[in-house]
């Protein structure tokens, strides 16, 4: 047990965090040493950034939370009076369990382990494991981010959403998400409502979740029928680049379910899916959607190549479907 030593020059970083004890990693992940609801002294740490933002960094171990982490003030009457927090753990944590930073869910936390809280800028979170131990509804909720950043994670175990993009309701156009990218990430449940990604929006008025990239993300899901890998609602313009969704083979929802029940005609759409891999389930609609345009669809894997108005694209082996 020795005093975690601070994080190189170059980055403002709490002091805080510097006090913390933690074991080094050592062995599997159920040897590692615990400090048991963490929340107070991370909040605490994240709290006293500068306005402008700065780096949090934690050590390697399993750090217990009992409550949301709160990143951002934002509320849908007024933006976030701090923006530029940078959220880092230690180590490569796209595996998981491999990973040297885990964030466990303790308690009663039944909310999101941690929440974006928009309208807000340059968030950026990497390189932490969440595990929501079943129990937490969502591994990290974001409302009204721009140019932010999640990479290198991997959320485990949550009970709705691995992720759960949305804006603030209104007509204000700073409530819109854009522009933020979301690579090498792994996420993993067996809820039987489980979502992997839940891109959501405003269906009332024209501010959605747009514009963003999603590089290498992986997706294991294995609900029911109403649980889906990756669900998309009122947003529209994203490139999905080798996405793998990987569902139930006897009682999953599909791999990527497109919502237009309750949207305006056309949405979710514009969206640009290249070189996806979906096993079994595939993918499918509701309501009026589209056009979304699928690059070298995987059709060799067994999954059903998209037959719904408004999913078009073509496959690895050639084949030419939808209206491409």
């Amino acid at each position: 047990m020795k005093k975690v030593r601070k994080p190189q020059a170059g980055s403002w970083v709490n002091r805080l965090m510097g006090e913390y004890i933690a074991g080094r990693v050592a062995g599997p992940r159920s040897s590692r040493v615990r400090d048991l609801d963490y929340t107070p002294q991370l909040q605490a740490a994240i709290d006293a950034l500068p306005l402008d933002g700065g780096v949090v960094q934690l050590p390697p171990g399993i750090f217990e939370l009992t409550k949301p982490i709160e990143i951002g003030d934002g509320k849908p009457f007024r933006p976030s009076t701090r923006h530029g927090v940078r959220l880092v753990g230690s180590g490569h944590s796209i595996f998981g369990h491999n990973s040297a930073t885990v964030l466990v869910r303790s308690g009663d936390n039944k909310g999101a382990m941690i929440n974006v809280n928009g309208p807000i800028e340059g968030v950026e979170i990497a390189h932490l494991t969440l595990d929501g131990r079943d129990v937490s509804h969502v591994g990290i909720q974001a409302l009204s981010h721009r140019g932010c950043s999640l990479h290198d994670m991997s959320v485990l175990d949550f009970k709705f959403h691995g992720l759960h993009l949305n804006t603030h309701k209104g007509d204000d156009p700073q409530h819109g998400s854009f522009s933020c990218s979301y690579r090498d990430l792994q996420l993993v449940s067996t809820s039987l409502t489980s979502t992997g990604i839940y891109l959501h929006g405003d269906p009332k008025v024209m501010i959605n979740a747009t514009q963003s990239t999603f590089d290498t993300v992986f997706v294991y899901y294995h609900g029911g029928p109403a649980s889906a890998g990756v669900y998309l609602q009122f947003t529209d313009g994203h490139l999905f680049n080798n996405l793998h969704v990987v569902g139930s083979v006897d009682k999953g929802g599909p791999c990527v379910l497109f919502d237009g029940q309750d949207a305006i005609d056309g949405f979710p759409g514009g969206n640009t899916f290249v070189c996806p891999a979906f096993s079994p389930n595939g993918v499918t609609g509701m309501g009026v959607i589209g056009p979304n345009q699928f690059v070298s669809f995987d059709d060799t894997n067994g999954a059903p190549i998209p037959t719904y108005p408004g999913l078009l694209g073509t496959t690895r082996t050639g084949v030419r479907f939808g209206n491409a």
